[in-house]
């Protein structure tokens, strides 16, 4: 009688005591899942992608490059690279005349093949299309770039780069731009839906600036400024032999003004 007694005992020990490490090992279980959960939620939340900052300045001697990074879903039904962007072609009348041998703005998409910009190679919104658009008069045009011709995009991550190109003309002394910026880039669809709508954008602040590494002392500042009051000290690249101009770098910024 004792005996059973005892083995009852330890019957219900050890059923008690399955019962307590089957309790513990769910409790484990929920506690790497909401570990697990908690891990993946913060991956998430954390976007490999910089945001991007417009405009896209691409200024800079020949090959001069920029490179940003868009966030794309839905790849398969992307069509088209939309750009809106400001003096990203010479004008038509100086590539006539000095013979340009190079458009300004080259394009590339995940490393491919880099595509030049011209009205051969976009798809150009109107008004801007119906006066030359990449080197008509407009300083800021609207075009697609279809992606049968810059390549392929990626669900996630795409790098997208553009390129300075500089011109000699038959003048020697190449054409009066520095670069050119980019003001608006999405991957869109057949029916212009952003498809990188999930890319974080923001806009340059000018109250941010600062001046450039190593000159960024009184002396350099106030060279700066002599330069910019002084006369006679610009050129006029379009003459032929080149001419210098009365004018100040300041009086420009007074007449747009």
């Amino acid at each position: 009688m004792i005996a059973t007694s005892y083995l009852s005992y330890l019957r219900a020990a050890w059923s008690n005591t399955n019962r307590t490490l089957h309790t513990l090992g769910l409790l484990a279980c929920l506690v790497a899942l909401m570990a697990a959960a908690a891990f993946q939620l913060t991956v998430v939340s954390t976007s490999d992608t910089e945001p991007v900052v417009f405009p896209i300045e691409v200024m800079g001697p020949d090959g001069y490059t920029r490179s940003v990074s868009l966030q794309v879903s839905e790849a398969g039904a992307a069509s088209h690279v939309y750009i809106r962007a400001h003096s990203i072609g010479y004008p038509y009348h100086h590539t006539d005349i000095r013979s340009y041998d190079a458009d300004k703005a080259s394009i590339r998409l995940n490393g491919g093949t880099w595509l030049d910009i011209n009205n051969s190679t976009v798809e150009c919104e109107e008004p801007e299309a119906s006066v030359r658009c990449i080197d008509g008069p407009m300083h800021t045009v609207r075009f697609r770039i279809p992606l049968n011709d810059l390549g392929a995009v990626q669900e996630g991550q795409n790098v997208v780069q553009f390129r300075m190109n500089y011109p000699t003309g038959n003048n020697g002394l190449g054409d009066p731009s520095m670069g050119y910026r980019i003001l608006a880039l999405e991957v869109q669809s057949a029916g212009n839906a952003n498809l990188s709508d999930d890319t974080p954008t923001t806009w340059d602040d000018p109250g941010n600036w600062t001046a450039p590494e190593g000159y960024n002392d009184a002396a350099s500042v106030e060279a700066g400024r002599e330069l910019w009051n002084q006369r006679n000290a610009l050129v006029d690249v379009a003459a032929k032999k080149g001419r210098y101009l009365h004018a100040v770098s300041a009086d420009f910024v007074r007449v747009q003004a």
